[in-house]
C-alpha cells in the first residue's frame, strides 16, 4: 500500500505544489491525510511480540516524513520494531530516544540536503548523539552526504530498500563486533 499508493500520491502531490496546481493549504492537507494513514497502518503492523527496535527520524530542519514510513514499514518485514520520531529531530532528541530505547539502529530521513556546514554540523552532533549504536542517512538528500556520514561512523542508504536488509543487518553486527551497539 506505501510503494504504490501513498509515495506515489505524496509524489503527485509534491509536483502539483511545486507547479503551483496545488496551494500550500491543499498541499498541507493531502500530506496529513496521507501521513494519518500511515501512522494508522505502522500501528496495525506492528509486530506482537518483544523484538529488535529501530529508531526513525528526520534531520532537525527536514519537513517531509512519509519517507519514514516507507522505511518503517520495511522494518518491520524484517523483523524489527520502528519507533518514528518524526519531522524537525534534533540530536538532543535522538541522544534521549537512544538512552530510553535502546534501539539496534538509528535511522535518519533527509529529502532537502541542509547546506554543508549545517550538514557537517547536524551529523557531528547525530553521530555523537546515536552513541555507539549502529546509525544511517536516507531519502533524496543523503547521498550528497556521504563523504561526510561514512567517516563519522554512519552508512547512507541509497535506493531502493528492496535488497537492503543483509546490508543492514551486516552493518548492525558490525558495530557490535566492535564492542558497541545494543546488547537487544
Amino acid at each position: 500500500v506505501y510503494e504504490r499508493v501513498l509515495a506515489p500520491a505524496m509524489k503527485i502531490v509534491g509536483q502539483r505544489w511545486h507547479e503551483g496546481s496545488m496551494s500550500i493549504g491543499q498541499e498541507h492537507m493531502a500530506t496529513e491525510s496521507l501521513g494519518s494513514v500511515a501512522r494508522d497502518m505502522l500501528r496495525l503492523i506492528q509486530p506482537e511480540h518483544e523484538t529488535r527496535q529501530v529508531l526513525l527520524a528526520c534531520f532537525a530542519d527536514e519537513e517531509h516524513n512519509l519517507p519514514l514510513y516507507g522505511v518503517a514499514f520495511r522494518c518491520v518485514s524484517w523483523g524489527y520494531r520502528p519507533v518514528v520520531l518524526g519531522i524537525r529531530t534534533p540530536p538532543s532528541a535522538i541522544r534521549h530516544a537512544v538512552e530510553s530505547l535502546d534501539p539496534v539502529l538509528v535511522g535518519l530521513s533527509v529529502t532537502v540536503t541542509p547546506p554543508a556546514y549545517r550538514a557537517r554540523e547536524l551529523l557531528e552532533q547525530y553521530a555523537d548523539a546515536c552513541r555507539d549504536r549502529a546509525w544511517a542517512v536516507g531519502g533524496s538528500g543523503a547521498e550528497s552526504l556521504k563523504e561526510m556520514v561514512e567517516p563519522l561512523g554512519g552508512m547512507v542508504v541509497e535506493g531502493d530498500l528492496s535488497g537492503l536488509k543483509p546490508k543492514f543487518d551486516a552493518f548492525i553486527a558490525r558495530q557490535r563486533m566492535r564492542g558497541t551497539g545494543s546488547s537487544k
